[in-house]
């Protein structure tokens, strides 16, 4: 049966603004180009015809349109032949009009990083909310906003309890490679001692009925989002009303291997 997942070529030919691409493995599959450094052998830069890629081409194409292509390595030291290559080959992406940054494992401790490497196309999600209420492109800022603010995920200053629809695994707003770096990036988030992770499954008895996204603060501020604004409460008796939804679907919430489960298994309905 034939895949219905657009191929990379496509997905960056749909791009109208930018293409992030995170790395963080410190050694991938063997490749003819890679074998041949680990010879000895070296690229001619002066002769690009020997060297240009059909893959970059498709990059300097895209950046043409004044698409944004960054890329960045998380790596670890000493660094692995593989990274040394791929240091040597970089000077190809940068040339294809990529910007590529490293980062080195040890300065990356206190950010909650996936499981997985990804690309995000056009910040899917963001970008499709901006278009929907018709508000100002700050899709940028919004994506910079929300990294800040996952950083304090694994701080370890603060206890976060999260409870998840299982339909929130299965919504395609992004690409499948964009949807599966999410989940791993759950499936992370799940290992860290100050945060706990409860999902509804869709077999679950209901006692609360699906509601839109909400925080609570210390058991003294809700933010309730809505479909045109949010709303801060901080009204007791509010309070206490989103505390007792809370409180019913987290009851209901798989955790544990159960949630794991399931979020494998939405992994793999991807294809």
């Amino acid at each position: 049966m034939p895949s219905s997942v657009p191929g990379f070529a496509e997905l960056l030919g749909r791009c109208h603004r930018s293409a992030v691409h995170l790395e963080l493995r410190d050694s991938y599959a063997a490749t003819d180009r890679f074998e041949a450094w680990q010879r000895g052998e070296r690229i001619d830069w002066d002769d690009r015809e020997s060297w240009w890629h059909p893959c970059d081409q498709l990059v300097a194409d895209t950046v043409a349109r004044g698409v944004v292509i960054r890329r960045a390595r998380v790596i670890s030291e000493p660094v692995s032949d593989h990274i040394r290559w791929e240091h040597y080959v970089t000077r190809a992406n940068v040339t294809a009009g990529e910007e590529v940054r490293w980062l080195p494992r040890r300065q990356a401790t206190t950010v909650a990083l996936p499981g997985n490497d990804f690309w995000l196309f056009d910040d899917a999600l963001l970008s499709s909310i901006a278009d929907f209420r018709g508000t100002p492109d700050d899709v940028s800022d919004a994506v910079a906003a929300r990294m800040r603010r996952n950083a304090v995920l694994s701080s370890g200053a603060h206890r976060f309890s999260f409870v998840l629809e299982e339909s929130v695994l299965r919504h395609r707003l992004c690409g499948s490679e964009t949807m599966a770096a999410q989940l791993g990036h759950l499936l992370g988030a799940m290992d860290l001692q100050n945060v706990a992770v409860g999902i509804v499954p869709f077999s679950a008895q209901r006692t609360a009925w699906p509601m839109p996204t909400l925080t609570i603060f210390d058991d003294g501020r809700v933010h309730a989002d809505t479909l045109d604004a949010a709303a801060t409460l901080t009204q007791p008796g509010q309070v206490e009303l989103y505390a007792r939804a809370f409180e019913r679907l987290s009851r209901e919430a798989a955790r544990g291997a159960a949630a794991r489960a399931l979020i494998a298994e939405a992994v793999a309905s991807l294809g």
